[in-house]
């Protein structure tokens, strides 16, 4: 596995330090950390070699990103069935008839992310296309050329 710049320079100050050409505390403040966070990493590559030094995470894929597969069956199901129905109504008649728990294997889909993997596809919502309403349904009423000119009526 390859080591980022920064966990390379941790690699080689700690390696320093256990060959004897640095002490502990030139060490912790070279790396600007604690004595005893000096002892463990010096503990942890004794143990597991220079490969302690990189990110666990590195490799791993998202939490939240969804197959390639699962992806396209989301799209080709919207553009077969339900290119009629908002993201949101897809979504959850998608949901309530267990299609969405089918399509993506049992995996736990939200609403937001079906919108995501829909838009991404270049597909858009039919509610964006909605017509909205006229300006000057309700027209402001004129300037008044004087203070106190309208009063509330009296009951």
């Amino acid at each position: 596995m390859s080591l980022s710049q920064k966990e390379q320079q941790k690699y080689l100050i700690i390696k320093e330090y256990i060959n004897g050409k640095l002490t502990r505390k030139q060490a912790a403040n070279r790396l600007s950390v604690s004595l005893k966070t000096i002892s463990v990493l010096k503990t942890r590559y004794l143990k597991f070699g220079k490969d302690c030094f990189s990110h666990k995470l590195k490799s791993a894929a998202p939490r939240n990103h969804i197959r390639l597969d699962v992806e396209n069956a989301i799209v080709n199901c919207y553009k077969e069935n339900f290119s009629s129905f908002n993201f949101t109504h897809f979504y959850e008649y998608a949901t309530d008839s267990g299609l969405l728990y089918e399509l993506a294997y049992g995996e736990c889909i939200t609403a937001r992310t079906v919108a995501r993997v829909l838009e991404r596809n270049g597909i858009i919502s039919p509610q964006a296309n909605r017509k909205r309403r006229k300006n000057n349904q309700h027209p402001t009423r004129p300037r008044r050329l004087s203070f106190g000119e309208l009063r509330p009526l009296a009951k």
